[in-house]
């Protein structure tokens, strides 16, 4: 009865962790409010959103974002094309940008800046799909995916 038990939370947990229904890669456009407020260098915003409980797989999407962003892109970072930030959607500040790109838990979205428009690139059920399985390809595929987004 006690491992059932276990098996329940440990399954409920690995749920609250990698939302339901999101398509991978689903592309949302954007109209820019006020075209100014957006600085002209940016290409890129990577977001990643998090619960305040989070587990192994929502610390280690964000690491290896991390990791690819300081390792390939530290020039790009210095320069203003590509911007990152962490957001805990359960914290009533991030509330507007939470429920814009539909954040109700660990996300990952990659917004490509062009013209006054922004795409939203949500790469949450790639991130889950491969994080703990592929790391070195989920790195390589978000290397990849940032190179093509800002040339």
């Amino acid at each position: 009865m006690k491992l059932h038990i276990a098996l329940l939370i440990i399954f409920a947990a690995f749920l609250a962790c990698k939302p339901a229904g999101k398509e991978s890669s689903s592309v949302t456009v954007f109209e820019s409010k006020n075209h100014e407020d957006i600085d002209p260098r940016l290409k890129l915003q990577v977001y990643y959103f998090h619960n305040t409980h989070r587990c192994s797989n929502c610390i280690s999407i964000e690491e290896r974002v991390k990791n690819v962003l300081n390792n390939s892109y530290v020039d790009e970072m210095k320069d203003g094309v590509i911007k990152y930030a962490a957001f805990n959607v359960d914290e009533t500040e991030n509330k507007e940008l939470v429920e814009k790109y539909m954040a109700y838990g660990a996300t990952l979205i990659l917004a490509k800046f062009r013209d006054g428009k922004e795409e939203a690139h949500d790469l949450t059920n790639f991130a889950f799909d491969y994080i703990s399985t592929k790391p070195d390809y989920f790195e390589e595929s978000i290397r990849d995916t940032i190179s093509y987004m800002i040339n």
